[in-house]
């Protein structure tokens, strides 16, 4: 049987635990992940990507770093939609987010490719 999460239309995270207790599916609960099995696709219709998150963003999420599974051409304003809907805190800092794909600034228009690496950071301050 196939089972989708609601309301994030067969996008789910992967590897939600941390990694010195990562499990396959099911993903276990009290972790902050889905409870359900991903639906299998086939070969090139689901790509996965790292999402590493700092500050504020591992705090709400409960992680440092998290694998989140999408459709390939996803871009990263449609990849923070995700984590927005998956974790509603997170929709209150969107204006203020900036992003990084592979260790270099990257806009929410830029396309994700499968194994990138995208970095949430939190805004900063100083003087």
């Amino acid at each position: 049987m196939d089972l989708q999460p609601k309301g994030v239309a067969g996008i789910g995270l992967l590897n939600c635990a941390p990694r010195s207790r990562r499990a396959n599916l099911p993903f276990r609960d009290g972790l902050n992940c889905p409870s359900f099995p991903l639906r299998k696709q086939t070969k090139g219709e689901r790509m996965r990507v790292k999402v590493k998150l700092f500050a504020r963003y591992r705090d709400v999420v409960g992680q440092g770093e998290i694998d989140v599974e999408t459709a390939p051409g996803t871009t990263v304003g449609a990849l923070w939609q995700i984590l927005a809907d998956r974790y509603p805190s997170l929709a209150a800092l969107g204006d203020s987010t900036l992003f990084a794909v592979n260790k270099e600034y990257a806009g929410r228009t830029q396309e994700l490719r499968e194994d990138d690496e995208v970095a949430l950071i939190p805004p900063v301050s100083g003087g």
